[in-house]
């Protein structure tokens, strides 16, 4: 009964802990992106990228690691200029609209 007690004190300390990092980096301004190598590890904060709102036509012209569309409806294969998002996209962003070769995507990432 006494080694039950003590995990659950361990699992209540280690849930305690995560959420307060979570809440330490949003209160930093970041995004807390949980592991994906191994659901065990806490996660790490990121920072907004630095080029937020800059021009793109490709990913690797922005830090967040993706080119997003700019504007309120895109077409799939409209020629256009994208603009570098604050953030990576995450599981709850769904499909991303991306911009390629100056291309737009609607559909181009789906976030899983």
């Amino acid at each position: 009964m006494r080694v039950a007690i003590a995990i659950g004190v361990v699992f209540s300390f280690a849930a305690g802990v995560a959420c307060s990092q979570t809440d330490m980096c949003a209160r930093r301004g970041g995004q807390w992106y949980a592991s994906v190598l191994d659901p065990r590890l806490s996660g790490s904060c990121v920072m907004p990228a630095v080029d937020v709102g800059q021009q793109c036509t490709e990913a690797a012209h922005c830090h967040a690691g993706y080119c997003a569309c700019f504007g309120p409806k895109t077409t799939e294969g409209a020629h256009m200029t994208g603009e570098c998002p604050e953030f990576a996209p995450t599981k709850a962003d769904g499909w991303v609209c991306t911009v390629t070769n100056g291309i737009a995507h609607p559909q181009g990432v789906r976030i899983e």
